[in-house]
């Protein structure tokens, strides 16, 4: 397993955080291991403010999920797009909220005048397959999810 790709994952997983604070982040402390290795007093000084983000233990539990997710991924072909890649799509480069990672199966022209994203159900999707062992059930299963996403 690619251990960066453990750390991208936790990383985008990070409740609250846009791309300008993930900068920021990234930028202070050199990559995304130097973030979950960090004291909570580190990440204080350097965020200023009071946050779950600096709970020891909510950031190993993002390095253990991240675990599993890269797990599957790298198992299921699944191909990860991280905001710092130069692939990243231009367009969701100047959107606030745009996510830190996509997840495609497949090709895709991400650079072309009109691209879909579906990111908010996605990574669920994902992460209940996961974290309920759905893979391990027979026959392999499909789902959908229906609703407005945006």
């Amino acid at each position: 397993m690619e251990d960066s790709l453990v750390y991208r994952i936790a990383f985008a997983s990070l409740r609250g955080i846009n791309r300008v604070m993930a900068e920021q982040l990234l930028a202070h402390f050199g990559d995304e291991r130097n973030f979950f290795e960090a004291t909570e007093r580190q990440l204080s000084s350097v965020m200023g403010l009071k946050s779950r983000l600096f709970d020891d233990a909510y950031r190993k539990s993002l390095i253990e999920r991240g675990k599993r997710q890269a797990d599957f991924l790298m198992s299921s072909g699944v191909k990860t797009l991280y905001f710092t890649d130069e692939q990243y799509p231009q367009r969701l480069c100047d959107a606030d909220d745009a996510p830190l990672m996509l997840f495609s199966i497949g090709g895709a022209d991400k650079s072309a005048s009109s691209i879909t994203l579906r990111p908010e159900n996605t990574a669920g999707v994902v992460r209940a397959y996961i974290e309920h062992n759905i893979s391990r059930q027979s026959p392999p299963q499909k789902f959908w999810y229906f609703g407005p996403m945006f």
